[in-house]
């Protein structure tokens, strides 16, 4: 087994060592590793990249007509999922490691402080996705004058986007942007507006995004010095712009009446991981859903997911100043209302969260890193023991893939390997079986597509738990995972 993995990993190797003639579209976007974060784009010396959406509803680099600079390498440089000298690892230790207190755990890289909680401001808090912290943050920087401009989500002026990046410069506008939303963003044009205008910044962004900036920074003086705090959300994973126009059709609207959509509205009466879909038709009057009784929206089957995502091993946002997530941990669910989870690793933003706590704006108690662990164990076992039989298997069939943080193994449990490729199979299926759905209303292609993947992929679990459970002396032939 060891020399076969040796075997793979030389085949490995020999094709990465030929990345100097290649580029961000035919090294990343040709491997279907472009997570459309527009990094590339904008950092681009003589503008050779442009942004579009393919025919899944993800947005890709595509290279025009102008001459490339010979030997440049930026939009590789600054890609996350290129093969990297500078890893999430790295990163952290260059812009972490030397503040007092420090502490650090493989899990989630470098902190200061873990905490669970909410701001006190019932309105705040009910208008936002969980505990409203990032727009509580994101407002105090503007209006203590610590930051000049915020570059976060918020709704899009253009017809054919729900949502995009902006800047916003008034501290009383964070309160009323857009709620986390699984949509696909990208940077590129606000990146562009940051080097353009001399001004301080925070970012808000997901995890892989903030340290394809980190990588950008390295290149761009410019942009290193306008980025003055980042904030990433501890993500999951992100979909591409169909699942807006499945959720949009689940609730009886099409996606061409589709003016808004609320992917996560809350319900009081109910616990904070039990909310709704609400659905803002152009003509008509909303529409929700409660997002259990959608079909096949249990967010590990991966249904819409990006390729990318399948790639990395960042779940806490490891490069970023604060990562804030949902504390999917009990009692906090319990709270309809929802609570924040933050990892906080730097100074300046640590004394503003504590003064908050002083001056009782936050309800914030010190976390465990036991249960901040805890509350993302799902995701942390997909993206660490699941991602190294995924690359395992990529580079068995000779795909490229970028040098991770765990090494490829076939070492893991006999169902774990199946659900591992069934959530990947599953990933495509959702692509294609939408894209045959749109000739049609409704979602119905697409369930008859997909309910014998779904059936498949949740018998393994049965037929794994009952083996687990009810055959003790299997266990160690068929390993729990």
């Amino acid at each position: 087994m060891k020399f076969r993995k040796n075997i793979i990993m030389d085949k490995h190797n020999k094709r990465t060592r030929q990345k100097e003639s290649l580029t961000v579209c035919s090294a990343i976007v040709k491997n279907s590793l472009c997570v459309g974060c527009g990094i590339c784009v904008a950092v681009c010396p003589v503008d050779k990249l442009n942004i579009i959406e393919n025919e899944y509803g993800e947005y890709i680099p595509i290279e025009n007509d102008t001459i490339c600079r010979q030997d440049c390498n930026l939009c590789l440089r600054a890609c996350p999922f290129w093969d990297q000298p500078e890893n999430e690892d790295t990163i952290a230790q260059r812009d972490y490691s030397k503040q007092k207190d420090i502490l650090y755990c493989s899990e989630m890289g470098y902190y200061l402080a873990l905490f669970a909680g909410y701001v006190t401001s019932g309105q705040l808090r009910s208008s936002a996705t969980s505990g409203g912290l990032i727009r509580w943050i994101s407002a105090k920087l503007l209006s203590m004058q610590l930051v000049d401009a915020v570059i976060c989500v918020d709704r899009s002026s253009d017809d054919d986007k729900l949502l995009a990046y902006s800047e916003i410069t008034d501290h009383s506008k964070m309160y009323s942007i857009a709620k986390s939303s699984y949509y696909p963003v990208e940077l590129s044009a606000v990146i562009k507006h940051m080097i353009e205008n001399d001004k301080q910044y925070l970012v808000v962004g997901l995890p892989c995004f903030i340290k394809g900036l980190k990588l950008a920074i390295r290149d761009n003086e410019k942009l290193r010095n306008r980025m003055r705090f980042c904030i990433s959300l501890i993500c999951g994973h992100l979909k591409s712009k169909r699942y807006a126009h499945f959720l949009s059709r689940a609730c009886g609207v099409d996606e061409e009446n589709l003016d808004f959509i609320e992917f996560r509205s809350k319900n009081l009466y109910k616990r904070s991981s039990d909310y709704d879909c609400m659905v803002y038709p152009i003509t008509g009057s909303p529409l929700k859903k409660p997002m259990k009784d959608v079909f096949a929206t249990d967010w590990g089957l991966g249904t819409f997911k990006l390729n990318a995502c399948d790639f990395c091993d960042d779940v806490y946002g490891e490069t970023a100043d604060l990562a804030v997530g949902d504390a999917w941990l009990s009692p906090y669910t319990e709270d309809p209302q929802g609570t924040c989870m933050l990892i906080c690793r730097d100074t300046s933003l640590l004394q503003l969260l504590q003064k908050g706590i002083e001056d009782g704006e936050l309800s914030l108690k010190p976390l465990s890193q036991q249960d901040a662990i805890k509350a993302q164990t799902a995701a942390l076992r997909h993206r660490r023991e699941g991602l190294a039989y995924r690359l395992f298997r990529a580079i068995k069939k000779g795909q490229w893939v970028p040098k991770k943080r765990v090494e490829p193994t076939n070492e893991c449990g006999f169902f774990f390997k199946l659900i591992q490729i069934m959530r990947q199979t599953i990933r495509i299926k959702s692509h294609q079986a939408f894209r045959l759905q749109k000739s049609f209303h409704g979602i119905f292609l697409y369930k008859l597509i997909m309910r014998p993947y779904l059936f498949f992929y949740y018998s393994i679990y049965y037929v794994r738990n009952f083996i687990w459970y009810e055959c003790p002396k299997y266990k160690k032939k068929l390993k729990k995972k």
